[in-house]
């Protein structure tokens, strides 16, 4: 039986996870739609980032058979960008989605995206000299098989001086998760990474 290819779509705009996803497999299409990212009170962080992960995952499945149920009807709309990246998509009847959610937990506390610079530094004067874990929720969605699973990597910061923080926070863009970036060509803050995949 001939093997089936997927048509890999990213239900993420992440630079980050396009580079590490095309290095895996090539050319890999980016399609993210806006979904809600509110979860209920209490749920662990590891259940975050799976719900989240499959949210956004579905949310692209179930657009791209939308509009290719659009384009069917009225062949008109094939103007529109997305749905003729939806034309291609379901056209090959063979298309897989990757929805991906990352956020960092530190003392019972999910850090979320800050308010202001004030709120960055503060996030990252809590995480400094001590060890916090970032919780990656992945979700894969095929015709035939629905995937998730979750990875949780143990993150120890050096102490970091109040001015480091706040050079840091004024060179870089600081609206990411958890606040930093592990980059090989900028100054890193942690000292080491553990991972342990559950």
């Amino acid at each position: 039986m001939e093997e089936m290819k997927y048509t890999w779509i990213l239900a993420s705009n992440s630079p980050r996870r396009k580079e590490l996803l095309s290095n895996l497999m090539g050319d890999i299409m980016v399609l993210a739609m806006d979904v809600d990212e509110t979860v209920e009170p209490g749920l662990p962080p590891e259940k975050i980032v799976e719900k989240l992960a499959r949210r956004k995952a579905h949310a692209v499945f179930d657009r791209v058979y939308q509009l290719g149920e659009l384009i069917d009807q009225d062949p008109k709309n094939t103007e529109d960008e997305k749905l003729m990246l939806a034309k291609e998509f379901v056209a090959s009847k063979v298309y897989s989605v990757i929805g991906a959610d990352t956020i960092v937990y530190h003392n019972g506390e999910v850090l979320g995206k800050p308010k202001d610079k004030e709120d960055a530094f503060r996030m990252l004067k809590s995480l400094s000299g001590n060890t916090h874990s970032v919780f990656t929720g992945v979700c894969i969605l095929t015709p035939k098989e629905k995937l998730f699973f979750h990875s949780e990597t143990k993150v120890t910061f050096d102490d970091l001086p109040d001015d480091e923080i706040w050079e840091y926070i004024e060179t870089i863009r600081y609206s990411g998760c958890g606040r930093y970036f592990c980059d090989r060509n900028r100054r890193r803050l942690y000292e080491c990474g553990r991972f342990s995949d559950r």
